[in-house]
Formats: structure tokens, sequence, C-alpha cells
């Protein structure tokens, strides 16, 4: 269990907290929570947020104190990034290499999170409105899992049907074949099928060996596809675009050459738009 601070350092004691653990492992551990945040979305009614217990010890007791909080897919996202940022797959215990990131762990992680970010954006009132827009644009989104599922049949309707009954000098299958080498038909269900996987493995490399055992699509046309939405630590932390970069490119590769799922919903946002 972590042993939170004051964070009277901020950012710092943050970064500490995360590096406590080995990267590779927090990520499968953050997967794992935004597939449990999916399939209670899915349910009528209930939002894509879990609400848990947080059972966290108080600073120089033994006393513990009973915590709730909220953990949005939205906020499951920058602790993915965060961690990308401050720790590697060699931090943490190395004795403990092989065990699990607890719920007591990542939900003290998301608290600290929430402590270090929370007062920071509200000092900046530039960023009030870029903060807002995110909530609404990306959070708001993932509500329902339906709203995803619906846009992606709307958006090929836009393109494919009524691109053909005008006068369009863009033939979208045509693009797509030339930018990934692959069909957008097996582009979009490569992907779906990965996203579809990943609520219950983390592991790429897993998905891809029940892809090919279940399909007929070809390990080059699979492999295309993964290789063109992966990153590597390094190139996470140094794209411009900072978190932003992980809605295109959500696949990770850790330092042990794992390809890793990081949040299914990245994997669902990756389907609904792949074809534009």
């Amino acid at each position: 269990m972590l042993f939170l601070e004051d964070f009277a350092e901020g950012t710092e004691q943050y970064k500490k907290l995360l590096r406590r653990f080995p990267l590779d492992k927090l990520l499968i551990r953050i997967n794992e929570e935004s597939a449990d945040i999916l399939k209670n979305s899915i349910e009528p009614g209930i939002r894509s947020a879990l609400v848990e217990k947080c059972v966290t010890p108080i600073k120089n007791s033994r006393l513990c104190s009973a915590q709730r909080v909220a953990v949005t897919a939205w906020a499951l996202i920058d602790l993915a990034y965060d961690a990308i940022l401050a720790t590697n797959d060699y931090r943490g215990n190395q004795k403990k290499v092989n065990k699990e990131v607890s719920e007591n762990e990542l939900y003290s992680l998301v608290i600290a999170m929430y402590s270090v970010k929370l007062p920071e954006s509200n000092k900046d009132k530039d960023k009030l409105p870029f903060n807002v827009y995110g909530f609404a644009g990306e959070q708001f989104k993932m509500q329902r899992f339906n709203n995803a599922i619906k846009t992606i049949p709307r958006e090929l309707y836009i393109l494919f049907e009524i691109a053909s009954k005008v006068d369009s000098k863009f033939n979208v299958a045509d693009i797509v074949q030339k930018e990934t080498g692959v069909s957008w038909k097996n582009v979009l269900s490569i992907l779906s099928m990965i996203f579809f996987a990943s609520c219950k493995n983390s592991d790429i490399n897993k998905i891809k060996d029940c892809i090919l055992c279940d399909t007929e699509l070809t390990e080059t046309d699979i492999d295309k596809v993964i290789n063109r939405y992966s990153m590597t630590y390094k190139e996470v932390k140094d794209s411009p675009l900072h978190r932003q970069c992980l809605y295109t490119k959500p696949y990770i590769i850790t330092q042990h050459k794992d390809l890793l799922s990081i949040n299914v919903f990245l994997n669902l946002c990756l389907c609904e738009h792949c074809i534009l």
C-alpha cells in the first residue's frame, strides 16, 4: 500500500510515488482499470467513471482513513502519460517485479495526481477553458460505449457513400491503402478486434496471436497496423503532442520489448476515427 505524503513538494513528490513501480506493470494495471470502467459504462444509466473506496494510511499513525475517489477514463490517460514521463520498467522493488499493482495503490496514485494537478490548474486561469474543453470533449465522449459504436458507421457513410455521389477527386480506400499498406476494411477489423480483446488482455502480441488463429487476416497486415499505431517510451516523451499522442498511437512498446494496451478507451477512439 502506498504511503501518501502531504504533497508539499507538489509534482516532484508525485513523481517519486510513480517511481515506486515498474512502468510496464503500472500500465497493465491502468489498462485493467479502464476495462472495468468500460464494463460499467455499458450498463444503462451508469457513467464512465468508477467511484471506489480507497483506504490510505494516515501519516505517522497506525490508523487508516477511508477516501473515495472518482477514477475516470480521462484521468487514467493522464496517469499513464505521467508514469511514462516519470518512471521506467526497471524502477520499483525489483524483488517484487512480477507483483501486480494493487487497486489500493492505483487509487492512491490517482488521488496523488488530483492533489497535484487540480491546484495547479486552478492557479493558471488560462488553462481553465482548455481543461473544461478537454473534459467535455474527451470524458463526456467516453460516457457511453454505444456513442463510439454509432459514430463508426456514420463516418464510413460520409466518407464512402456521400463521397461516391459527388464529383470527388479523393478515393478514401486508395488513400488508406497507400498510407497503411492495408485495405481500410482490414485496418478497421484489426483495430476493432484489438479493442475488444484488450478488455481482457493488455498484451498486444498475445492478442495478435489470437487474431491469427481465429481469422484469415495475414500476419503482414496485422503487423503493419500494429506498428503504425505503436510508440516507444522515448517517442511518447519526445512527442510535441504531449499526452495527445496517445490518441493516435495508443499501443506502447516497453523496455522489455513487450507491446501493451494502456487504455481500452484509447483503443476505442482509434477504432472510431482510424479511417479519418
